[in-house]
């Protein structure tokens, strides 16, 4: 039989009283490992609030022989949206004409709604009819124009939606975190089980994240998300385990290859005798119905079929009340494999 962990997400770690709540729903149904996804960290001040609330978990008695993995925004990291006035969200109607600027502290009065990136660099980054992909694919905006001396994309959107502030883009784009330093300082702090490394696309990536890590027993994780990491899986694999981005995967490679490249990296994992673990996309309709769907029953055995060390669930499960059904459908299926 398959041994498969499973790995609940925790969101944007701002909020003590929410991790703590969602720590002990999933403690109830037997979850002991816990992935906090760094992603949307990034100012001193929330890395210190985030520590905080680990060091307080920690000393609670029920997280005693639980794991714990920081998933952290480096070496590589996505471009993240925000809007005029600090606004949390945003919403905008199908076709619609927006405004997309890197430049902040420039900021002008536009004829449209803005959205900003920090990405300084969007105008040589896009092109004219190109399609930037707003968070896991809920919206397309499509690019009308690029205008060098505004400094700003001018993009239309695909369906009406409801935007927020800190999501991500995705345009074929992944920005190199030059400093790390800070999360590499905060590993060292909080030591972890086990380290996730984003958008690892050879082995200098790697070695350049893990050799500020003092602790060699912290386990590390290299996150193929992108067709650079696909091709270099083999030589990544080679200093360390794997996880398999999907999410990511999916915004930055050959969309049709996705079952194809699940397959190849769980070989490439095997064949180095290395950990895998697989995230994204598993069961996520859980957070608003109590039966997942055909297609997400077949995803499901595909991937215990890959015989993975981990299966790390969406924070968005954790928000519902289908907890333990998810909890029951990966290990009844992982029995019959």
């Amino acid at each position: 039989m398959v041994c498969t962990e499973i790995i609940a997400t925790i969101g944007i770690p701002f909020n003590e009283e929410a991790v703590n709540e969602k720590v002990t729903y999933s403690l109830k149904y037997g979850i002991r490992s816990f992935r906090f996804n760094l992603a949307k960290c990034s100012s001193e001040e929330e890395l210190e609030y985030f520590e905080k609330i680990i060091r307080n978990l920690t000393q609670n008695k029920s997280m005693q022989h639980c794991k714990i993995m920081l998933d952290l925004p480096f070496p590589g990291r996505k471009t993240r949206i925000s809007f005029v006035d600090n606004h949390f969200t945003y919403d905008f109607e199908s076709g619609e004409t927006v405004t997309i600027t890197g430049e902040k502290n420039k900021f002008r009065d536009f004829n449209t709604k803005v959205i900003f990136v920090d990405n300084e660099n969007i105008c040589r980054s896009v092109s004219t009819g190109q399609k930037l992909i707003y968070s896991d694919g809920d919206c397309v905006l499509s690019v009308l124009e690029v205008d060098d001396e505004q400094d700003c994309v001018i993009a239309k959107v695909s369906n009406t939606i409801k935007m927020y502030t800190k999501k991500s883009l995705s345009y074929n784009y992944v920005a190199k975190e030059l400093n790390g330093q800070q999360y590499i300082d905060l590993v060292n702090r909080v030591k972890p089980s086990s380290v996730a490394f984003s958008f690892v696309t050879d082995l200098s990536d790697l070695l350049t994240c893990r050799n500020g890590i003092l602790d060699k027993d912290i386990e590390i994780i290299s996150k193929i998300e992108t067709a650079d990491s696909i091709k270099n899986a083999d030589e990544i694999a080679s200093s360390s385990n794997l996880m398999l981005g999907r999410g990511d995967l999916l915004l930055n490679s050959e969309i049709c290859r996705l079952y194809e490249y699940q397959s190849e990296i769980s070989k490439t994992a095997k064949r180095r005798s290395k950990k895998l673990y697989i995230a994204t996309g598993i069961l996520t309709s859980l957070r608003r119905q109590p039966i997942p769907t055909p297609a997400e029953m077949i995803d499901l055995y595909n991937i215990i079929s890959c015989r993975p060390d981990g299966i790390i669930l969406n924070a968005e499960i954790f928000i519902g009340e289908n907890v333990e059904a998810a909890v029951k459908l990966i290990r009844d299926t992982t029995a019959q494999i």
